[in-house]
């Protein structure tokens, strides 16, 4: 029996936190309470890759017959992988096959030892043994598991695979068994410091209108206020970043503590005069309802709905005014925010760049990033790629703020159509 508290197969981790933590709770009725995490990593350190390098991190070792070195495939490709000679045709030019029984006429590469550089066998990888990069974690046992580590699958098939996979990240994730962040980061810090202009001095030198705002909820809430520039209605201007948290509460002569999620946002829509805030339904939803009644027509819910048929897949963003809600597609709402920073049209001025939280403020908008996978469409049966919004560890709250933020922009400004900022 392995002594340890999980198990864990590093091979989309997509439970929602609020699932796993109602999941691990059922395991409370058992004596030994072990959980598995069977899943293709997507990004370092999210999902079943966290739960990984929490873990001992069992790998297939090889041994070299030749030299003796011991090695894993899945640290030396891609360099363990080389391309067998062709001739002017793209024919492999070479009798190879006749001296490896593991080496097929028309195989085009094979796998090497990186000391020695002799070929690797079918033989050598399938007499491996499991060994841990980290003997010392004794509570989580992890496994890494990679095509390479098949025998069945060559050096030539991986190389096949690699052509067929239009996106190096897809790639990396079902066939490597790797997480990659590679292209899929979708603002970098030059993206938001390129806009920052230190000639807006102070707030008193523009015209305040047409303020929005955009609130995501939590223990700490996080909130930002803009506008339309004045100068280039085809630019935003960034007035007012801001936190609360729940420590916060102001306590009256009575004893009674108050909420200042619910007091310090008032507090900012107050200040800016804000027209529209868009904030966080799924956490809020009854802070939403006192702001609702605070500021009657101002204030709204933001929901992504399932969009897991293509009838309810909404490009635009859905209002419903007597109920005070809109309803978006979260992936698109984030990739229209994300392109207007990196065109260039959200414009930071002195004051916010010099805000306490400037920098969270740029960690939580680098964090979000896109990810690729492989679903099979219901109808046609076929393989399609879908793309999704997900987070590098360190939070992305500013991110959502700022997704709630351009919702809410898009209405005081146009018809609320998601091509405003493109």
């Amino acid at each position: 029996m392995i002594d340890v508290d999980k198990v864990v197969f590093d091979e989309i981790d997509r439970m929602h936190p609020k699932v796993m933590i109602a999941f691990n709770e059922t395991l409370s009725s058992s004596a030994y309470g072990w959980r598995r995490d069977v899943s293709t990593p997507s990004l370092p350190g999210v999902g079943v890759n966290a739960s990984f390098k929490d873990s001992d991190q069992m790998h297939w070792f090889m041994k070299c017959p030749h030299c003796g070195n011991w090695f894993t495939l899945i640290h030396d490709f891609p360099k363990c992988v080389i391309p067998l000679s062709v001739d002017s045709r793209g024919v492999p030019n070479h009798n190879l096959h006749l001296s490896y029984d593991f080496i097929e006429e028309d195989d085009t590469h094979a796998y090497i030892c990186l000391k020695c550089e002799n070929f690797v066998s079918d033989e050598t990888r399938v007499k491996g043994i499991w060994r841990p990069l980290y003997d010392y974690k004794t509570k989580i046992r992890g496994y890494q598991i990679s095509q390479l580590i098949c025998p069945w699958i060559s050096a030539s098939d991986v190389e096949r695979k690699r052509e067929d996979y239009n996106l190096e990240q897809l790639f990396e994730n079902y066939v490597i068994g790797r997480p990659y962040l590679g292209d899929n980061v979708m603002l970098t810090r030059g993206d938001i410091m390129r806009c920052i202009d230190m000639s807006l001095k102070s707030p008193y030198d523009i015209k305040i209108d047409y303020v929005a705002q955009g609130v995501d909820w939590g223990n700490t809430s996080w909130g930002v206020n803009a506008m339309p520039d004045p100068s280039n209605p085809e630019k935003t201007i960034l007035l007012d970043i801001w936190s609360t948290n729940d420590r916060e509460a102001n306590t009256s002569e009575d004893g009674r503590r108050d909420n200042p999620h619910i007091r310090v946002t008032g507090e900012k829509m107050t200040q800016w005069k804000v027209q529209r805030g868009v904030f966080d339904a799924g956490y809020g939803k009854d802070r939403n309802y006192v702001l609702i009644q605070d500021f009657p027509g101002k204030v709204f819910s933001c929901f992504y709905p399932n969009i897991s048929q293509a009838n309810n897949k909404n490009m635009e963003d859905v209002w419903n005014e007597d109920d005070h809600k809109v309803n978006v597609d979260r992936t698109n709402t984030l990739l229209i925010m994300a392109k207007m920073i990196r065109d260039g049209k959200l414009v930071i001025p002195s004051w916010v760049a010099q805000n306490p939280l400037f920098e969270t403020f740029i960690k939580h908008l680098t964090n979000l990033v896109v990810i690729r996978d492989i679903e099979t469409d219901e109808k046609t049966k076929k393989e399609i790629i879908t793309v999704r919004i997900g987070t590098l560890p360190g939070g992305d709250h500013f991110g959502h703020a700022m997704n709630y933020l351009t919702i809410a922009l898009r209405k005081v400004t146009t018809t609320g159509k998601s091509d405003f900022f493109f």
